[in-house]
């Protein structure tokens, strides 16, 4: 598959406050996309207060100084438009999708709300009730369960990844804390904007200017980056008891490098092969295709700036957890003494290429990499030249990153499900740490 994408012509400036910026015109439709990029994300919430910076940026929506929350919601309905927000572990963005005749309108909306929203107490009580009735819903499942034990043993709880969100964290939260870390961590310094779709531009670059040349709130633009795991040369378990599930779900997995790490590319390639890549997986193949032994088994590379994890997930009949795990553990350890085969290489990249295509149609989602290049500190050729880049990476070069990155020796196992049935399965794989599933993880 032939790859060939050039990015839209864009100017590139930053304003006197800090606040970079990237606005490109596109004529194709109609619609304009607004973003804003943070670099403040979970990784930020002060130990006791996690969730705090989700509560903040969810209530920044819900009215301004100017348009109390029913006024400011019905200016964007009512334009047709509509609002979005994503909270990363490091970074977090707000935007508007919007007709490029609303942009007069919305645009000025957009800036107060990031500028000088409400935060009335209402809205962040109800706010905060919605997120602990939430949180508590999720203390239900399995996979969610699975998957904190898994990250609290990586990481520990005194390192980012290993704190969450809680019932009582949530709960301790107050307004003055929200108005506290708005005003620390929402600032134009950092940040980046990008204006994307139907306009002209010189007028996008003018009104951007005038607009939030206001803005003009004190902060360190740095994001709070969490550090890789240790690596620990031992294998871990953890059984969380819950006592009415037939099932048991298992999360198991270890450290992986983050996105600033040489060998990333590489390193997704040889994860398509092992567990991301659907049916054509290794552990698909073998678990599921082959054994019939689960519904799906699947990997994926989670990767921060500095940390990352390597984490399979899976569920299977409580007698069969033993099986499971078995031909997981097998899987991996066949998979770093034999690495990837050409064939199996040259799959992945064919697929790693038609995804990228897939991943760039229309224009929210060439936004959506452009503020993901920028926060890394990227050039739109890192993209641009993808394909190029994929072919370069030979199989000894990919087969050396699973090597050195795939650490059996550390696995870190977290099972879900009745005690009674899995204790004894697991006894096979070393004494696991025993939790109920209303334990912290």
């Amino acid at each position: 598959m032939s790859f060939s994408f050039v990015f839209p012509p864009s100017d590139e400036f930053v304003l006197d406050n800090g606040l970079s910026v990237i606005s490109m015109p596109d004529h194709e439709q109609p619609g304009l996309v607004l973003a804003l990029q943070i670099p403040v994300g979970r990784f930020a919430d002060p130990p006791g207060r996690e969730g705090l910076c989700e509560l903040t940026a969810a209530l920044l929506a819900k009215g301004t100084s100017t348009f109390p929350p029913e006024e400011f919601s019905e200016r964007i309905e009512n334009a047709g438009a509509s609002f979005f927000s994503d909270i990363g572990e490091e970074h977090c963005v707000l935007g508007f999708r919007m007709l490029a005749a609303s942009v007069p309108r919305l645009f000025p909306l957009f800036v107060e709300m990031v500028r000088s929203p409400l935060l009335a107490k209402e809205e962040f009580l109800r706010l905060r009730r919605e997120m602990v009735t939430a949180l508590r819903a999720e203390a239900n499942d399995p996979s969610l369960l699975a998957t904190r034990h898994f990250y609290a043993e990586l990481a520990g709880n005194g390192h980012p990844a290993g704190r969450f969100q809680t019932i009582s964290s949530l709960k301790a939260i107050s307004l003055h804390d929200v108005e506290k870390f708005f005003n620390e961590n929402f600032s134009p310094m950092g940040s980046l904007c990008i204006i994307a779709g139907d306009g002209e531009r010189e007028r996008l670059r003018t009104m951007i200017a005038e607009q939030f040349s206001f803005w003009k709130r004190q902060g360190t633009g740095v994001a709070v980056v969490a550090e890789a795991a240790k690596r620990v040369p031992r294998q871990v378990i953890r059984l969380i008891n819950k006592p009415d599930l037939t099932q048991a779900t298992l999360a198991v997995g270890h450290g992986a490098p983050g996105e600033r790490c040489a060998d990333k590319n590489a390193l997704s390639l040889a994860n398509h092969v092992f567990g991301s890549g659907n049916f054509s997986s290794r552990l698909m193949a073998r678990i599921r295709s082959a054994g019939g032994k689960t519904y799906g088994v699947s990997s994926q590379l989670v990767a921060e700036t500095e940390f990352g994890a390597l984490l399979i997930s899976t569920s299977t009949q409580n007698n069969r957890a033993q099986e499971v795990l078995e031909n997981i553990l097998e899987e991996h350890h066949n998979f770093v003494t034999r690495g990837v085969t050409s064939g199996e290489l040259a799959k992945a990249k064919q697929f790693a290429t038609g995804n990228m295509a897939f991943q760039l149609e229309g224009i929210g989602n060439i936004v959506e990499k452009l503020l993901w290049l920028r926060f890394y500190g990227r050039e739109n050729s890192y993209i641009e030249q993808f394909e190029k880049r994929l072919a370069a990476l030979d199989l000894d070069t990919v087969n050396a990153a699973v090597s050195k990155y795939f650490a059996e020796e550390s696995c870190i196992i977290a099972v879900v499900g009745k005690l009674a049935d899995l204790a004894p399965q697991l006894r096979s794989f070393g004494t696991p740490r025993r939790f109920h599933f209303r334990d912290k993880a």
